[in-house]
């Protein structure tokens, strides 16, 4: 077996038989699962559900404003659908990571290295052990690993300065405070990532879905809802009519 190293945390590089390794250790029990495999399952996985709403709502002619873009997974799904995107991430690692994507996949993209809030400012912005699913909200049952100060844009001066007639959300729980505070009738379509363990499973049928029906945004299609798990995240999307 070959040396292994300390990448980041409890996670350990190594190679066994020529063949590369990734180590985790989990509470008590240390997993060891080749490199290749990982990225594979990843990249299968990771933000499928947000990746199918998007794919089956936006279109040419679409300016969608992305609050929580991370790595650039949903990022280049929406650019596929000919839509313009402005993508907004807090995080510089993962801005950096962002931008890096969008090119890498041939699209271009506008970026801003800020989080979005209700108001302008600087706030908190809290990073679990995982470091994915940073959010401006620490709930009870997140285990921050730290935290950090980001600059954040208000909702409504964004939308203003882009000019985008779309939104799409994973902010992590902040859902429910971004869509209050924006003026939903500057958009034509919404969607986004629903966090129920975070603003609880009975937010999204009593808060998002009337607010946003009352503005004239009806329910056309999700992914990953299923009353046998009311916990796990699921995505939703919402059009105008015209």
């Amino acid at each position: 077996m070959g040396e292994f190293r300390e990448a980041d945390m409890a996670i350990m590089l190594g190679t066994m038989n020529g063949e590369s390794l990734v180590s985790m250790k989990m509470e008590n029990t240390t997993l060891a699962f080749p490199l290749d495999l990982l990225v594979k399952f990843f990249f299968m996985e990771y933000e499928t559900l947000e990746k199918y709403v998007v794919k089956h709502l936006y279109e040419p002619g679409d300016v969608v404003l992305e609050i929580g873009a991370g790595s650039g997974a949903v990022t280049v799904e929406i650019l596929k659908t000919g839509a313009d995107v402005y993508a907004v991430e807090p995080i510089k690692k993962y801005f950096d990571i962002l931008r890096h994507v969008v090119l890498l996949n041939g699209f271009d993209a506008h970026f801003a290295n800020v989080a979005v809030g209700p108001r302008e400012g600087r706030a908190k912005f809290y990073i679990p052990n995982m470091e994915y699913g940073a959010s401006l909200l620490q709930t009870d049952d997140m285990d921050a690993l730290h935290e950090v100060e980001v600059d954040v844009v208000s909702i409504s001066d964004i939308l203003q300065v882009t000019k985008a007639n779309a939104v799409h959300i994973d902010a992590e729980g902040a859902e429910v405070i971004l869509l209050q505070a924006m003026d939903l009738s500057l958009v034509n379509k919404v969607s986004m990532e629903v966090h129920p363990r975070l603003i609880g499973t009975e937010s999204y049928d009593e808060i998002i879905h009337p607010m946003l029906e009352d503005a004239g945004l009806h329910f056309v299609v999700e992914a990953g809802m299923s009353a046998n798990y009311p916990t796990h995240n699921y995505a939703v999307g919402y059009r105008r009519e015209s």
